[in-house]
């Protein structure tokens, strides 16, 4: 419920510039969705929403018993986190996730209508004309 605020966001500068969504794209209203308990609105926006938010309320719990405790706690997570081939293979279903999101916008023609509409479709179409 946002008691009827709207918050002015730029949006996404890729896709505003380039005619692409970002690999982030819908994350901030699937954080909100899950925000308001409604989880398969958050899954439909983005697939990693609820992941994220589950990972930022366990960051905050963690520093603040750090906090309280005045001492460093440990976890199985923080290595894994700071893992390389854990932060590629993170990258990689992320991208991989991303790539999905992409194909189902070519195939709904949607890709096409956000190129038009950008800056660089903007550009291309007055060159071409």
């Amino acid at each position: 419920m946002n008691f009827g605020l709207k918050i002015p966001f730029i949006g996404c500068p890729l896709l505003r510039y380039v005619g692409i969504p970002c690999p982030g794209w819908g994350l901030t209203r699937s954080l909100t969705a899950v925000a308001r308990g409604n989880f398969s609105q958050a899954i439909a926006y983005h697939l990693f929403g609820p992941i994220f938010f589950a990972a930022f309320v366990i960051a905050i719990l963690h520093i603040v018993l750090e906090l309280i405790n005045n001492r460093k706690i440990r976890t199985f997570y923080v290595p894994l986190i700071q893992n390389h081939h854990f932060q590629i293979f993170c990258f990689l279903v992320l991208f991989g996730y991303h790539g999905t999101r992409l194909q189902e916008l070519w195939k709904t023609g949607e890709i096409y209508n956000f190129l038009i509409h950008s800056t660089l479709g903007n550009w291309l179409f007055e060159v071409i004309s």
